[in-house]
């Protein structure tokens, strides 16, 4: 039982240290409201999308995450809605939960505007103890899961002037603490979520009046922990055909994006990280999946052709 205790409390310990515990994926240009509430119903859109990533894939256990969400807004533009359920697996460590967040979008001028989201999540952590291995096997905890749910808050903003982006957000504003003690385990664990905290910066380029964008950008994501990651990149959208991009993640990897737009309302995307660290040879690379469907016209770009 000592051993099984140590085993779950090393485990619980170095994610809590080493992970940034929120999902990490590469699609986030095409999915901002998932990490920036503020961003929920921002672009005039109504849509569901769906990703799926494989991290590591050289490895077992490593993480695996899935995504579904919606994005949408008011028929004036001036607040904007989101939510999405995932789940999000690293070896016998998982949380699986929802958020939903709500976007106020205030219009200084034609080119400039604040945005402000919150969100409020619900989620459920899991520690399967069945797969560890251990000299008793029949150990009456081995036969269960262990699993707690805690409730916690996003906060974020957006400032936009003219092509310019400025934003930021804070993920897990509770920074509740999970307790997994229960009557089979003797000695008590538990982890801490951190505050997160994630700036992103982004200019767009217009070319060809709109139909093609270039958009450099910078986000970074830090923790009370973790040495902070930033992430620099460069994005290419054609409106109709097909979007491109890389981005170098530092420590970590560098990523390259591509998509499709198949019609006017689905667009199918594909994430590569090529492993930049020490260990990247042995733990492969990763890749992402996502599927999007957009309902109808963009209601900020049919506004803008109604004023020309």
């Amino acid at each position: 039982m000592k051993k099984l205790v140590f085993t779950l409390a090393l485990v619980v310990g170095s994610w809590t240290v080493q992970a940034q515990q929120l999902p990490l994926i590469s699609n986030y240009l095409n999915t901002a409201h998932l990490f920036n509430p503020a961003f929920s119903g921002l672009d005039g859109k109504t849509e569901i999308t769906v990703l799926n990533r494989r991290q590591w894939t050289d490895i077992q256990g490593a993480p695996e995450t899935q995504f579904m969400a919606f994005n949408g807004n008011r028929e004036d533009l001036k607040f904007g809605y989101s939510g999405y359920a995932f789940n999000d697996v690293t070896d016998i460590v998982s949380r699986a939960g929802f958020y939903g967040s709500y976007a106020w979008h205030v219009k200084f001028t034609d080119q400039n505007s604040l945005s402000l989201g919150l969100g409020a999540g619900y989620v459920n952590n899991t520690i399967n103890v069945g797969g560890i291995r251990v000299q008793d096997d029949l150990d009456p905890v081995l036969f269960s899961a262990l699993n707690r749910a805690k409730f916690d808050l996003n906060f974020g903003f957006n400032l936009k002037f003219g092509d310019f982006s400025f934003g930021a957000a804070v993920p897990n504003i509770l920074a509740p603490k999970v307790d997994f003690s229960d009557n089979y385990v003797i000695s008590p664990f538990q982890y801490q979520y951190m505050r997160h905290y994630v700036v992103n910066t982004q200019y767009d380029v217009n070319l060809q009046k709109g139909l093609m964008t270039l958009s450099p950008f910078v986000t970074v994501r830090a923790n009370e922990v973790t040495i902070p990651q930033v992430d620099a990149g460069l994005m290419f959208n054609h409106k109709e055909y097909f979007f491109i991009g890389a981005a170098y993640r530092s420590s970590y990897a560098v990523t390259a994006n591509t998509g499709v737009h198949l019609t006017e309302n689905i667009t199918m995307g594909y994430a590569y990280d090529f492993s930049l660290n020490t260990y990247g040879f042995a733990l492969g690379n990763s890749h992402e999946f996502m599927l999007r469907y957009s309902f109808g016209e963009s209601k900020k770009d049919k506004r803008l052709e109604n004023e020309l």
